[in-house]
């Protein structure tokens, strides 16, 4: 069995679990999560000497890398955690029925928190040895 999609949007247990309207939710969360991460970098670097303070932007950096991921693979890290995909409407999902599915579904989810927190903390450790 094949893991690319029949079309660009269905569900494909542990690769896409989510449609347009939801990878648009996951777009805009990803672009705030940048935003707060340069409004918190910005006085830290200009109004601070305390490099330990810079540690705090692993929270929306690492918040950033998970939301960017799942944006980029159209791969919800909630639904996968909780069993459901959705091609609808926002607020529509559907429960993944197979055992199968669920265990690919969740071994992809805790991919993407690891990969997102590794690219928060990557973005973290350059604020913290620049200058």
């Amino acid at each position: 069995m094949s893991n690319a999609p029949q079309n660009e949007f269905e569900y494909i247990p542990g690769t896409c679990n989510i449609g347009p309207a939801e990878i648009r939710r996951r777009r805009n969360l990803s672009f705030y999560a940048l935003l707060v991460l340069l409004l918190m970098a910005v006085p830290l670097f200009l109004f601070s000497d305390q490099k330990l303070l810079r540690l705090l932007l692993i929270i929306p950096a690492s918040a950033f890398g998970v939301s960017a991921i799942q944006w980029l693979t159209k791969f919800c890290v909630k639904f996968g955690l909780k069993g459901i995909f959705n091609f609808r409407q926002t607020g529509q999902s559907q429960s993944v029925m197979q055992e199968e599915f669920r265990r690919k579904d969740l071994a992809k989810a805790r991919t993407i928190i690891l990969s997102g927190t590794l690219v928060g903390a990557a973005i973290t450790a350059i604020a913290y040895f620049l200058p």
